[in-house]
C-alpha cells in the first residue's frame, strides 16, 4: 500500500519568494485571536485573500503554513517544519524545505471538519488540533473582521518578473479584560482588581509591600539573587533550619498590594490576587492616571518567573517592550516574596488595630560571610 503524494512540492524558499500574500503573526497574538474567534462560526462565503502564506514567529524561529481556498467551504493547508530565520535557508536539511503534511478542511453547518490528511498518521490528531488554534482563527478573522487588517506592500522579483507582495497584520477588534485565561495548561478565572489606595482597607486581610525609591529597588534585585544562590547550596531537608533561605515559605504570603515610588509624587501600584499556592494575578496600575495598564499571571516556582500577559491597555497589541516590562514586574514580585520571608508570619497583625503590618522594603546590611560559612559547614 503506497503513501499518498502531496499535491504541492513547493520548497519553503520558493514559497517565500513567490507568494503574493502573507499573514505575519506572533505567537502572543493567538492569545487574543483565539479568544476573539472561539464563539464565531464560519460564513458560507469566500475568504480574501483566497490564498496566503502564514509566517508565525516564535523567538528565533518561523513556522510557514500555506493556505488555499479551493472553493467556498473547502480549504487546503500545507505545513512546513519550523526553522531558525537566523540561518540561511539553503543550509538547512533539504527535507525540511518541503511540506511534511497536507490536509483539507471542510466547513459543514458552521463547523470545521478534517476531510483529508496526508502525512505521518501518528501525528494526525496533534496536527489537526494545532490547525484548529493556528489556522482556523485566522480564517474566521478574515471572514468577520477583514476591515481591521493593515497591509504593507513591496515590489519583489521571482523568475525574472516583478510583482507586488502584500503582508497583512491582524489587530485586536475589541480589547476587553478576559474572564478566563489559559496559563501553564490550566484555565484561570480572571477578576479585575480595582485600584485601592486606602491602606486601612488593604491591610484588613493582607500586607502591603512598599519600595520607596530606585536605589532600594536595585538593591532588592541584587540581594534576592544572592539569597537564591545561597539557598541552592542548602539541602532541601534542612531548609526549615534557615527561614531566610527557605524557598517554600513563599507559599505563605498574604500580600494585597505592592507599591513602588517612581518619583517625588508618583508611584505605581500592583494589586495582588493569589489564585493558588503557586499562582498569582498581578494587576498593574499607573497611579498618575489611575488606569489599569496590564494584568499578569505569574507562577512563583521558577526563576526567572514564568508569566503571561492576560490583558494590556490600549488596542491590546502586546509588543516585545511590553513583555520585557512584564518580565521585570514578575521578577520584582519574586524578589519581594523573598524579602517577605524575614517577616514573622504568625505575628504579622497589629493587635491594637487588627490590621496587617505594612512591609517597607529598605536596604539591609549584608549577611556576614563568616556567619553564612559557619552555618553551611554544619549542614
Amino acid at each position: 500500500m503506497h503513501e499518498e503524494q502531496m499535491s504541492s512540492t513547493s520548497r519553503r524558499y520558493e514559497l517565500i519568494k513567490s507568494s503574493t500574500d502573507f499573514i505575519n503573526i506572533e505567537q502572543r497574538d493567538f492569545k487574543w485571536l483565539n479568544q476573539l474567534t472561539e464563539k464565531l462560526v464560519p460564513k458560507t462565503e469566500s475568504i480574501s485573500p483566497k490564498a496566503f502564506t502564514i509566517k508565525e514567529h516564535v523567538g528565533d524561529y518561523i513556522t510557514v503554513l500555506r493556505v488555499e481556498e479551493e472553493q467556498i467551504g473547502r480549504i487546503r493547508v500545507w505545513g512546513y517544519h519550523p526553522i531558525s530565520y537566523n540561518k540561511k535557508w539553503k543550509k538547512n536539511n533539504p527535507k525540511d524545505e518541503y511540506p511534511f503534511f497536507e490536509l483539507e478542511i471542510r466547513f459543514v453547518l458552521g463547523r470545521a471538519t478534517l476531510e483529508t490528511f496526508i502525512g505521518n498518521q501518528n501525528n494526525k490528531q496533534n496536527l489537526w488540533n494545532d490547525i484548529k488554534v493556528r489556522v482556523l482563527p485566522i480564517i474566521l478573522y478574515l471572514q468577520h473582521f477583514k476591515e481591521k487588517l493593515t497591509v504593507e506592500t513591496k515590489v519583489s522579483r521571482a523568475n525574472g518578473k516583478k510583482f507586488q507582495q502584500n503582508t497583512y497584520v491582524l489587530h485586536p477588534v475589541q480589547n476587553e479584560i478576559p474572564t478566563d485565561f489559559y496559563f501553564l495548561g490550566k484555565k484561570w478565572n480572571i477578576v479585575k482588581l480595582e485600584l485601592e489606595l486606602n491602606d486601612s482597607k488593604l491591610l484588613k486581610d493582607g500586607s502591603i509591600a512598599i519600595i520607596h525609591n530606585d536605589s532600594d529597588a536595585i538593591w532588592l534585585q541584587k540581594w534576592a539573587a544572592d539569597i537564591r544562590l545561597k539557598s541552592g547550596m542548602i539541602p532541601e531537608n534542612r531548609l526549615s533550619s534557615y527561614p531566610l533561605y527557605d524557598r517554600r515559605r513563599e507559599k505563605l504570603v498574604r500580600l494585597n498590594a505592592v507599591r513602588v515610588n517612581t518619583g517625588k509624587n508618583s508611584f505605581i501600584q500592583i494589586m495582588v490576587n493569589r489564585l493558588d499556592d503557586e499562582t498569582f494575578q498581578l494587576d498593574y496600575y499607573d497611579c498618575e492616571t489611575k488606569d489599569l495598564q496590564l494584568i499578569l499571571l505569574i507562577n512563583i516556582t521558577n526563576v526567572p518567573a514564568r508569566f503571561d500577559i492576560a490583558y494590556i491597555c490600549g488596542e491590546g497589541n502586546i509588543t516585545q517592550t511590553d513583555e520585557m516590562y512584564a518580565s521585570r514586574i514578575a521578577n520584582m514580585f519574586l524578589d519581594i516574596l523573598i524579602y517577605l520571608r524575614i517577616q514573622a508570619w504568625e505575628d504579622s497583625i497589629d493587635e491594637s488595630t487588627g490590621l496587617y503590618y505594612t512591609c517597607d522594603i529598605y536596604k539591609m546590611p549584608d549577611i556576614p560571610k563568616e556567619l553564612y560559612e559557619s552555618r553551611t559547614k554544619r549542614v
